[in-house]
């Protein structure tokens, strides 16, 4: 009961003050620590989520509560889900502990492969971890690796939790300072592994996601794989990447773009002038952008069916 009853406060919480100045404040960070302590006091847990047995660290806040709630990225995962059973080859960047990773090597074809690529070591060790017990059988290769423009090396400033990692203290929002990490680039590392044209590409690496885009220009403009990527303007600034020449790679490659609100499950297509006015630092700010005629059938199917 006391879970279920800290969980029901943590989704109404996020559903309220999600892209709103209350999601920012110290004071809602300590109060969703204090709420997961009391119903979590374990150092990790394991528990089910989207037919997935996860284990993961109590002591995070960003991406841990929605996943023991059930509520963590349900209108992404739910095209995911459905695009990954379509995807020969998929890439995770920024892979965690490996709830995309496991979403796609348990629905994709027989024959498919996922790319996981992370650099965090904790996050890696939960990522190979719920591999081995979701994906024994499927080809995942694990790349422990950031991805940016060009190959060399990156500081990662460690966050409190595992979600926040990022190339910008400032995103990582943590003391716990920095450790270097191997970094490469889309174009030559999938070359490398012989996976050069991805179906579908999922980025989300805290504010880094402009570098991971501009080092896979060739996949994009020949593969042209669907792309989930997060988008906020302030995170890419810190990282010191202009938020519109994001945008200029993302519309390039693809006419067809859309903004994700998993809170209230909304899913809205949106031009690049609609992007360009976005709230610096609003939150839960994802987009699909489907490339394929069966993909965007798939989309706008969803979109028709279930959002609101």
């Amino acid at each position: 009961m006391r879970r279920e009853l800290s969980m029901y406060v943590v989704k109404t919480a996020r559903r309220f003050a999600a892209n709103t100045p209350l999601q920012r404040l110290p004071l809602t960070t300590y109060l969703y620590r204090k709420v997961m302590h009391g119903a979590y006091p374990d150092p990790e847990v394991t528990a089910d989520f989207r037919g997935l047995r996860l284990t993961m660290p109590t002591h995070d806040v960003t991406i841990v509560p929605g996943l023991l709630g059930g509520f963590y990225e349900e209108v992404e995962l739910d095209l995911f889900e459905r695009l990954a059973a379509m995807s020969r080859t998929v890439v995770d960047v920024g892979a965690n502990i490996g709830v995309y990773t496991c979403s796609a090597a348990g629905r994709q074809p027989a024959d498919g492969t996922v790319v996981a690529y992370e650099p965090a070591p904790e996050n890696v060790g939960f990522l190979r971890r719920n591999i081995s017990a979701n994906a024994p059988d499927r080809a995942v290769i694990v790349r422990e690796t950031a991805v940016g423009a060009a190959e060399g090396d990156l500081a990662l400033h460690l966050a409190d939790g595992i979600g926040t990692h990022s190339a910008a203290p400032g995103n990582a929002r943590s003391d716990r300072g920095a450790v270097r990490v191997p970094l490469v680039a889309l174009d030559h590392d999938l070359t490398r592994l012989g996976l050069a044209r991805p179906d579908l590409l999922k980025v989300d690496v805290e504010g880094y996601d402009g570098f991971v885009l501009d080092g896979a220009r060739r996949i994009l403009a020949e593969a042209r794989p669907t792309l989930f990527t997060e988008y906020v303007p302030g995170r890419l600034r810190r990282c010191g990447f202009d938020p519109a020449h994001f945008l200029d790679i993302v519309f390039a490659h693809y006419p067809d773009v859309y903004l994700t609100d998993g809170p209230r499950r909304r899913l809205r297509r949106v031009t690049r002038a609609d992007l360009a006015s976005a709230p610096n630092e609003m939150a839960n700010a994802n987009l699909v952008a489907p490339s394929r005629p069966e993909h965007l059938k798939v989309v706008e199917d969803y979109r028709a069916a279930v959002c609101v």
